[in-house]
């Protein structure tokens, strides 16, 4: 999802959002939201997919889906009937409340992984460079490029992921990792807040280092930290899956 609504500066059905989802791949939908903070948002939309970004076609011939009901953070899902190949998506706002305001992202297919590991550069996208799932950020929204904004780590993270405490990303990574019974997560952390005994020299970095088994479907990474003092880099990692205890 991008992290500001689109508020283009006529609100009349030229419009349009291009997402450029990388490279050409199946399509499965989009997912859209109104405007974080402001009482506008799409109503209903039409969609069209390119391989080049320069000849465009409409989905389900310029069929009219349905978008959000209210502004804020509610995501509305669309799946199209068919997966359609393609890298450039636009969506065209047809009916909107008061202006027109969006938050979208495509809906990717899952692909192959290669050679049954998961690396997610956090570069804008939740997307693995190796195939295979995609993170969920299920428990709520964080932003990208937060962590290099601070100056002491902006030649250590030049992309990277913030999220909220007791927020996380979850990854199902059943039709990936397979063969062996326990697998390892390894992440370049850093923390803007941390009680005061987790709190080292802000020039380190931090990586963690948790193992579960991959007999459930469905895990989730989550990272925990209290918030007393600014910018330690220690927490608690946990790699969650049902049934099993927590990795401290």
């Amino acid at each position: 999802m991008s992290l500001n609504a689109w508020w283009p500066r006529r609100a009349d059905k030229n419009q349009w959002l291009q997402i450029d989802v990388g490279k050409v791949q199946s399509i499965a939908g989009v997912v859209t939201q109104g405007s974080s903070n402001h009482g506008y948002w799409v109503k209903t939309y039409k969609v069209s997919v390119s391989k080049d970004g320069k000849r465009f076609e409409f989905l389900q011939c310029g069929q009219i889906f349905d978008a959000n009901t209210a502004y804020g953070n509610t995501k509305v899902k669309t799946m199209f009937d068919l997966p359609v190949e393609g890298r450039y998506v636009r969506i065209h706002p047809e009916t909107w409340r008061g202006h027109i305001a969006m938050r979208a992202g495509a809906i990717i297919c899952e692909t192959k992984c290669k050679k049954g590991s998961l690396d997610w550069s956090f570069d804008g996208s939740f997307e693995s460079r190796t195939g295979g799932p995609s993170l969920d950020p299920a428990w709520g929204e964080g932003s990208f490029n937060q962590a290099a904004r601070y100056k002491p780590f902006q030649a250590m993270l030049k992309t990277g992921y913030k999220f909220n405490q007791g927020f996380g990303l979850k990854v199902d990574e059943s039709r990936c990792i397979k063969t062996p019974k326990y697998y390892s997560v390894l992440m370049d952390v850093l923390l803007d807040k941390t009680d005061d005994w987790r709190a080292p020299s802000p020039q380190r970095s931090g990586v963690a280092m948790v193992s579960s088994s991959t007999k459930t479907s469905s895990c989730a990474l989550l990272l925990w930290y209290a918030a007393k003092s600014p910018l330690g880099l220690d927490a608690t990692t946990n790699l969650v899956c049902p049934g099993l205890p927590r990795v401290k």
